[in-house]
């Protein structure tokens, strides 16, 4: 009887510690099949969409080297010489802030001219370069999040200065050569519309708003020649880049994101919390199963999250302001410990706004454009924006950020013209408040005469 107990009262004890190896185990389980399916579900949503999932889907194709203009855009960067000093690297970039108004006193010119000058060589390269239809820097795609993009601050470099040449030459009264340089300006940021990164686009989206800039300075005051006009308008129409933009970003979850996930999954990639290179403090977060539970918890996270964001950029920016809202609102109280996506993730909706400025900035050139033909053809501006369809512009030009029209008045002898902005109201044509980090309101096209 004493035995029987005994034995009873083992098997007790060996249940109980089974079970309490069991329940956490069991939980785990649980826990994996969870997250394994919702990982799945968020697969299926993105292939559901027809987003790319493969490097193979975003990676652009090979080009020829006749017809590849960025051999010649590396040409180009071997023989320039940017900077005198940090001064002056400066000053120059304050000139062309992209997006804003160039402040164009002599002291500018004076350092304009030694800019253009120093590059001369350069500019040539830059200007053959641009004339090509093609452009796929030798990116080395295998390196994920540590490829090298040191050419993109070069070709914004090269934007400025064709811009800096194109001033000058306004200055020397050769109004249609100008407005063709800032064309060649535009068609080097355009070089970048098939490489798949969001940062290319940014960088595309900048130099296209330098080249912008010189334009709206021009045709402040200059009506071009009728077959100017027309290249411009053609221009204008084609470097909105939304279909380019749309598709960095699914080259942003391919390349970047994935990439990272993979590799921490793997073990081949590490977070540094400090954000520095030494080993020490370098630790392997998703190596143990527990890790790996979180990861694919992330993983599924950003997944979803991308997929707004990927289908929010192929529509305009008003159908797509509050998804973009959802999302930053969602990516600021997703819990901190899921470190790769709210790292990856960082103000999501800026990129969105800042294709929407160029969507608009574009428009209002065509429109201007359009102003201008009118008024040489019928002596005045018109009343209203309608008068320019269908002679002179064929299409409705909506405002990207509202959907509705663009605001126009005549204004003395010229005219002012703007979007109403990331904000959505009427701010009376107020473009930026100078001094401040472009801190943008209405986004105007002004002509004086």
């Amino acid at each position: 009887m004493g035995k029987r107990k005994k034995r009873a009262k083992l098997i007790r004890v060996a249940l109980i510690f089974v079970g309490v190896l069991a329940i956490p185990l069991l939980a785990y389980v649980c826990l994996q099949s969870s997250v394994s399916k919702d990982l799945a579900e968020a697969r299926r949503n993105l292939q559901e969409e027809g987003i790319a999932l493969s490097p193979e889907d975003v990676i652009p194709p090979l080009v020829s080297d006749d017809e590849n203009a960025a051999l010649l855009y590396q040409k180009a960067f071997e023989l320039f010489v940017y900077v005198k000093d940090g001064d002056e690297e400066r000053a120059f970039r304050r000139m062309f802030r992209s997006g804003g108004r160039i402040e164009w006193s002599e002291e500018a010119r004076e350092l304009a001219v030694a800019m253009c000058e120093r590059n001369a060589d350069a500019l040539d390269l830059v200007r053959e370069a641009a004339e090509k239809k093609a452009c796929r820097f030798p990116l080395d795609y295998a390196e994920g999040t540590d490829i090298e993009l040191s050419h993109l601050g070069k070709m914004r470099n090269a934007a400025r200065l064709l811009a800096a040449e194109a001033l000058l030459q306004y200055d020397e009264g050769r109004i249609d050569e100008a407005l063709r340089t800032c064309v060649i300006a535009m068609r080097t940021g355009r070089g970048l519309e098939t490489e798949p990164f969001l940062i290319s686009q940014l960088a595309r989206i900048d130099s296209c708003l330098v080249a912008l800039s010189a334009v709206r300075v021009i045709l402040e005051q200059e009506m071009p020649g009728e077959e100017v006009c027309g290249m411009l308008l053609e221009e204008f129409a084609a470097a909105e880049g939304r279909q380019a933009y749309a598709r960095s970003a699914e080259g942003q979850l391919v390349l970047f994101g994935a990439f990272a996930f993979d590799g921490l999954a793997e073990g081949s990639t590490t977070y540094s919390p400090t954000g520095q290179d030494d080993d020490s403090i370098r630790v392997r977060l998703y190596t143990n199963p527990l890790g790996r539970l979180v990861l694919q918890r992330d993983r599924a996270f950003y997944y979803g999250m991308m997929r707004k964001f990927i289908t929010s950029a192929r529509v305009p920016y008003f159908e797509a302001r509050e998804t973009l809202r959802e999302i930053d609102e969602t990516v600021e109280d997703w819990p901190k410990y899921m470190l790769i996506s709210t790292m990856i993730l960082t103000g999501p909706s800026k990129p969105h706004s800042r294709q929407a400025l160029l969507e608009a900035v574009l428009r209002e050139g065509r429109l201007a454009l359009g102003l201008k033909l009118y008024k040489s053809r019928n002596g005045a501006y018109p009343e209203t924006l309608a008068e320019l369809r269908p002679d002179i512009l064929k299409t409705t030009l909506s405002d990207p950020f509202t959907g509705g029209d663009f605001v126009y008045r005549r204004k003395g002898e010229g005219f002012i013209l703007y979007s109403l902005g990331e904000n959505g109201q009427d701010d009376g044509g107020i473009f930026y408040v100078k001094g401040s980090r472009l801190q943008y309101t209405d986004i105007a096209w002004r002509c004086e005469r």
